[in-house]
This record gives C-alpha cells, sequence and structure tokens, in this order.
C-alpha cells in the first residue's frame, strides 16, 4: 500500500486493523454506527475522547491513571509464540471450559489464530478487543456454528469442535447473541422435559424483572433494545446453564439499560454461573470480569485480572493500535 501510495496512487483503506491504519495513513475518518465521530492525523485520532469513548466504553474517561508497576504482578503484556498460552493471571487448574490453540479461517482469511484460554467453574472471563478481532468467532466456535481448521475446545469432556450445537445445548452451554423477534421464554426451556417447573421459574423470573411482565403479551420486537437483551438473559437461564456465552450485550444500548445489563450478569454470576462475556465496551467488562483475554487481529495480545487490565495503557494501544 505504501508503495502504490509513493507511486502517486491515491488510496482510500478501510481495515478493522488498527495498527495498519495507523502504521500507513497520513489522514483518518473515524465512523461509529454510520456517524463520523472524528478526522485528523493517526495521532490526533487516537487520542481523540470520542474515539477513546467508542472503542473502550462510555467509563474510559473515569479509568485512573497508569501507576508503573501496579499490575506486573497479574497481567501479561506480551504476543506469545504460536501455540504458547499467556501467562497472565492465574488460570484454573481445572477448567470448565479449556480452549488450546484455536485456528479458525473464513476462506482465506484467518480470523483466529492459535487463541488459547480457560475458564474455572463460577468465574466471569471476559474477551475483549476491538470490532473484527475475533472475539465472535471464538464464541461461534464454541457453540458448533463454525468448524477451526486446527485446535481444541472442551468444555467438560464434551468436544465442542466436532459436536452438533444442539448436543452443545443439552451438556449445559447455552449461548447468547443478539436476540430475534422469534425469541422468548419458552424457547429457552425447549431441552427440558419438568414443564411444570418451567412455568413456575418463568413466573419467578417475571416477579425478578417486572419489565418483562409487563411486556408479557407483546412481540419480543416490539421490546426496547434494553428490553430484549434481559428476555435473552433470562431465556438463557432456563435451559439452567453451567457455562453462559454472552455475545455484546450492551451493543446499542442506552447508558442507563446497560448499567442494568451488566448488574444482570453480575446476579446471575452471584448464583454460580460461569459466564464467558464477550464485549467491546472494554472497561464495563473489566469491571465485573476476575480475567479477561485481550484479542487483536485473531490472537491473545494481553492477559490478566480485570482489574489490572483496566489500569493497563496497553489495553488503548491494542484498540487504537497506539
Amino acid at each position: 500500500i505504501q508503495h502504490l501510495n509513493a507511486d502517486g496512487l491515491t488510496v482510500m483503506l478501510i481495515d478493522h486493523d488498527m495498527r495498519l491504519v495507523m502504521g500507513v495513513c497520513r489522514q483518518i475518518a473515524v465512523l461509529n454506527f454510520g456517524r463520523k465521530i472524528a478526522d485528523g492525523s493517526p495521532k490526533a485520532v487516537s487520542d481523540d475522547p470520542s474515539v477513546i469513548t467508542a472503542y473502550l466504553g462510555s467509563q474510559a474517561k473515569k479509568t485512573a491513571a497508569h501507576v508503573p508497576g501496579s499490575e506486573e504482578a497479574d497481567v501479561s503484556v506480551s504476543l506469545p509464540p504460536a501455540g504458547m498460552a499467556e501467562q497472565g493471571a492465574q488460570e484454573p487448574t481445572t477448567p470448565v471450559l479449556q480452549i488450546r490453540d484455536l485456528q479458525v479461517s473464513y476462506g482465506a482469511i484467518q480470523a483466529v489464530r492459535n487463541v488459547s484460554f480457560a475458564i474455572g467453574k463460577g468465574e466471569i472471563v471476559a474477551l475483549i478487543g476491538a470490532n473484527g478481532a475475533g472475539k465472535s468467532t471464538i464464541l461461534n466456535t464454541l457453540s458448533g456454528v463454525v468448524r477451526p481448521l486446527a485446535g481444541e475446545a472442551r468444555f467438560e469432556g464434551l468436544d465442542l469442535t466436532t459436536a452438533a450445537p444442539e448436543n452443545i445445548v443439552r451438556h449445559g452451554l447455552e449461548i447468547l447473541a443478539r436476540l430475534t423477534v422469534r425469541e422468548n421464554l419458552d424457547l429457552g426451556a425447549w431441552v427440558r422435559r419438568d414443564r411444570g417447573a418451567v412455568q413456575r421459574e418463568i413466573d419467578g423470573l417475571m416477579q425478578q424483572f417486572p419489565i418483562l411482565r409487563e411486556r408479557q403479551h407483546l412481540p419480543a420486537g416490539q421490546l426496547s433494545g434494553g428490553e430484549q437483551q434481559i428476555l435473552a438473559i433470562t431465556r438463557g437461564l432456563l435451559a439452567h446453564p453451567r457455562l453462559l456465552l454472552l455475545d455484546e450485550p450492551s451493543l446499542g444500548l442506552a447508558p442507563q439499560m446497560v448499567d442494568t445489563v451488566f448488574e444482570i450478569i453480575q446476579r446471575i454470576h452471584g448464583e454460580g454461573v460461569t459466564i464467558l462475556l464477550v464485549e467491546q465496551n472494554a472497561l464495563r467488562a473489566l469491571e465485573i470480569a476476575d480475567r479477561a483475554y485481550v484479542v487483536e487481529t485473531g490472537r491473545v495480545l494481553l492477559s490478566g485480572t480485570g482489574a489490572a487490565l483496566r489500569r493497563n495503557p496497553d489495553v488503548q494501544k491494542a484498540y487504537l493500535g497506539g
């Protein structure tokens, strides 16, 4: 690209790889949900508060200043060789979910490159990273929707790289992506046969979340975005999952509803459900995560405790190509 530009060709580049964008472009425009929020040099764009907020979440400007040496004990900042696991915060010795050297491609594009991580029973583990980093591809692979090129993924002994999606759900793993209008609470309990107990649980959830009781006769598509997310999460709980995968639960929500959704996630975690959270709102995810992994262009770049990564300036570099 640089050689072509040096030969006089004008280039317009659209790419998720922020290191590439920052490395070759002299002028950058940043879009967020179809609206331009910044325009300028790479340094000006990476320092722009609106860009930081869009990539890291609304809490970014409130993050405490980095104190050198404050997180070395529990955070790793390195790009490991292929096949080598990150040596960040202590990983569980007997994980319920174990991923080793996972590789996933869409045609010629390698979306996930030798990703390894583990989740212990009762943890919240977050996968964070910029749009296009490979986070949702990892979830799609764990759910059986996408088959990997190589690597291992096991949930309590079940090989997720070969199991059918319906068998994965029956085994106790519930995958929640963004809700469609057809999804509802009854669908959440389709793998269960104790219909009387299911109805009692639905009644209990409606008591716990009054907004669902108030909207129970409306089509799901008429709910607000935040209400749909609450419905999606409660629907998933009806399957009695031992591991819950959440894909971008705060996407497109108003700040107040984001607070509500994250409070519900913490409440579920408090009841003993193990959670893998994929979230682009990095700082909100790190606030509630026991441990986290930062994914960049299909690889695990950083790992550590949620608290340590919130203090780490390299998280911002991973998002913005600093």
